[in-house]
């Protein structure tokens, strides 16, 4: 059986990353930094699941060739750091988007603003450590996971299920 997990701002060849919050992320440089990440992704996602990375991928072309080592059917939500070519990121995620519903879900980079949730959660990214004190908005920054993508079942048990099915999904 196939899951689905999602993870926000890998920051793969970032070179301040590591300084930004001391703490939330493994390396004594970016280079240890982006194979913990490979490992902490391949220790949850299997060949056959399917990873939401909500952007803010890499910050180096160079760096990019890890996403080939991580498990997973990848798609991707652009973030404000993912300004490669789009020809790059293609290579490496089944399909890109700038935003999309999933499941009664609204899944984002940034978070929406309130008025814009029309009823529903929003899964996000961009915020890092910190969180929205908000129902409605669930963080899934490598900060808030130790780097390890977040399982869809365990985000709904965690922050409850509010699935609405709406005609047009």
């Amino acid at each position: 059986m196939s899951l689905v997990y999602f993870i926000s701002d890998l920051h793969l060849g970032h070179k301040n990353v590591l300084k930004f919050e001391p703490g939330s992320r493994v390396g004594t440089n970016v280079d240890e930094h982006d194979r913990w990440l490979v490992d902490q992704w391949n220790s949850v996602v299997k060949p056959r699941d399917t990873v939401w990375v909500l952007g803010d991928v890499c910050m180096d072309e160079e760096k990019v060739h890890y996403l080939d080592e991580m498990r997973g059917q990848k798609h991707l939500i652009i973030g404000n750091h993912d300004n490669l070519d789009l020809s790059v990121y293609q290579k490496y995620f089944y399909k890109i988007h700038a935003m999309m519903k999933y499941k009664g879900f609204w899944v984002t980079h940034c978070p929406m603003h309130p008025s814009e949730l029309w009823g529903r959660k929003n899964i996000h990214g961009h915020i890092h450590s910190a969180v929205i004190e908000d129902e409605n908005y669930i963080n899934v920054c490598v900060e808030r996971s130790y780097g390890k993508p977040q399982l869809f079942t365990d985000l709904i048990e965690k922050f409850g299920r509010k699935y609405v099915k709406y005609p047009h999904e």
